[in-house]
């Protein structure tokens, strides 16, 4: 891949994972604690259709944010290569 399109796919991943972190962070302050705990409740006494709902979207940013993480460092590696060759 071209280092300069390379550069404005990373630009564009810090964006979109700074929104998701945002929204996460949003559920965290809504519901006081953290998603993993949230899920557990949920799945173990179950939840209104509103925190259902949140639960759904909150676990899809989650599971984007880690993918675009790991998207971003596989290109960040790949330009580390390539700058000590």
């Amino acid at each position: 891949m071209d280092e300069a399109l390379e550069e404005v796919i990373l630009e564009w991943l810090d964006g979109r994972i700074s929104k998701l972190e945002d929204k996460v962070k949003e559920y965290e302050r809504k519901y006081g604690t953290s998603f993993s705990h949230f899920d557990s409740q949920v799945k173990n006494q179950g939840a209104s259709f509103e925190e259902e709902d949140d639960w759904i979207d909150w676990g899809d940013y989650i599971d984007l944010l880690e993918a675009l993480s790991e998207h971003r460092r596989e290109i960040l590696s790949q330009l580390k290569k390539r700058s000590t060759l």
